[in-house]
């Protein structure tokens, strides 16, 4: 986040419910459009890991 984003802050929450795991990032660095980023982002890289996981 610090190196692409140039973030600041960052704040990084890991829950549990319903028996769901959920994790949330949420940072004041600048930002992309998911919708033009492509398969050659960390978001991509992100979601294969968890579709790894799920199985």
């Amino acid at each position: 986040m610090q190196k692409y984003a140039e973030a600041s802050l960052a704040l990084v929450r890991l829950w549990r419910d319903d028996g769901r795991l959920n994790l949330e990032v949420v940072e004041d660095g600048w930002g992309f459009d998911v919708a033009y980023a492509g398969r050659a982002t960390g978001i991509a890289n992100m979601q294969d890991r968890l579709d790894e996981a799920r199985a």
